[in-house]
């Protein structure tokens, strides 16, 4: 986890129209870190917390369907949490929904997180753009990172076209009996993989007919 000196100031890079309330989106993902506060752990990045709460948990009622949860410290180390943490609120803190551009292109789902009424209605009005209804800006984020992957490829077919007339230009500068005996190295090599391909295709043809009853 980056140290929390580094990351980039949490600010709003969209608000979407969520249910009958509004979702921020921010321009990185959350990094909690967490302090001991008693028995439970509290998590922070920026304005935003996040309460691990001890209630013992006994048989199947235990925190988190059993899971052990990771948790990075304040102080550089890590905790190993299981069982008796449970999510929990803060007092004068409210859940907001939140997420950020990456994870929602990975998967369109917000979650929540703990932010005071006052940074929350500061981080709200530092945003002055449009409200994207909630649909629309899953296209919006899926059509831009398509344009993305488009110009990523367009740049891979240019650095083959580039290395082709490379080897091309390498060929040409061969004298001829150096041409053709690198032809011939070139053929040699695509005839042995192709034998490889096929020998691996019997011998799974073979394999399958071995196991059946």
């Amino acid at each position: 986890m980056p140290d929390s000196t580094t990351l980039a100031p949490l600010s709003v890079v969209a608000v979407v129209q969520f249910n009958d309330e509004e979702a921020l989106v921010l321009n990185r993902p959350l990094q909690l870190t967490y302090e001991r506060v008693g028995n439970d752990y509290i998590g922070s990045d920026g304005p935003f917390r996040a309460a691990l709460v001890y209630s013992h948990g006994s048989g199947r009622f235990v925190a988190f369907a059993g899971r052990e949860l990771t948790i990075a410290m304040k102080d550089g180390t890590t905790q190993k949490l299981k069982d008796h943490w449970w999510s929990g609120s803060i007092k004068g803190y409210r859940d907001i929904t939140r997420s950020d551009v990456e994870s929602l292109k990975r998967c369109y789902v917000f979650s929540s997180a703990l932010c005071d009424p006052e940074s929350f209605a500061a981080l709200r009005s530092s945003y002055q753009g449009c409200v994207y209804p909630y649909r629309d800006y899953e296209k919006l984020i899926k059509y831009d990172d398509l344009w993305k992957r488009l110009f990523h490829e367009e740049g891979r077919c240019k650095a083959l076209i580039q290395a082709i007339k490379a080897k091309d230009a390498e060929l040409r500068a061969l004298d001829p009996g150096q041409k053709l005996r690198q032809m011939e190295r070139d053929a040699r090599a695509a005839v042995q993989a192709a034998i490889d391909k096929a020998a691996a295709r019997h011998l799974a043809a073979m394999a399958s007919t071995w196991a059946a009853p």
